[in-house]
């Protein structure tokens, strides 16, 4: 590894900072955890023309690796584009679930949902990808509606869920739900 990283950083400084080179450095110092180089990475590297998507993303896992948490949602909300936006809503709130936070949670998941970049009205015009990120958000949405306790609006976003992509996960929550039911 010292090996590998001492070669790119040579690189990266005699390529003159190239973003191709800055960007596959930074991977590889976030695939080790590297957090001191990575510190030394984000004060050298200071993009000079467009920044590029990938910038952001790593100094939101850095920072994230960091445990800075507010700072990197900052970072990540202020610059990403509309384009992505769900994704990002929707891993913080699979971020805040697991801290059991679930309120919050519920709050980027809806966000989630009102910034998918498309219809879900018509579900034909929608690829398969599509199809699968809207069943990812609507599953995790019913399962932390669960959660709360809010059994209706969990089956609901589940059933939405399976709707447009059929899972095991999401069929284990439906039958868990009516089960549930039968027995109140």
């Amino acid at each position: 590894m010292k090996l590998k990283k001492s070669f790119l950083w040579r690189l990266f400084y005699r390529s003159n900072y190239s973003s191709d080179i800055a960007q596959f450095l930074a991977w590889n110092l976030l695939l080790y955890s590297d957090l001191k180089d990575l510190d030394l990475f984000f004060n050298v590297y200071n993009p000079v023309d467009e920044i590029q998507d990938w910038y952001y993303f790593y100094k939101f896992y850095y920072l994230f690796l960091k445990k800075d948490l507010a700072v990197a949602e900052k970072i990540l909300l202020r610059e990403q584009t509309n384009k992505y936006l769900y994704g990002i809503y929707y891993n913080f709130g699979v971020l805040k679930f697991y801290q059991k936070n679930y309120k919050e949670s519920e709050e980027y998941f809806s966000n989630a949902v009102s910034t998918l970049p498309f219809a879900i009205d018509d579900k034909s015009s929608i690829n398969l990808k599509e199809r699968e990120d809207i069943a990812k958000i609507y599953l995790k949405r019913g399962i932390n509606y669960l959660y709360l306790g809010e059994f209706e609006k969990g089956l609901e976003a589940i059933s939405i869920a399976n709707s447009f992509y059929e899972t095991n996960e999401g069929k284990l929550y439906m039958n868990m739900i009516k089960i549930f039911k039968e027995r109140n």
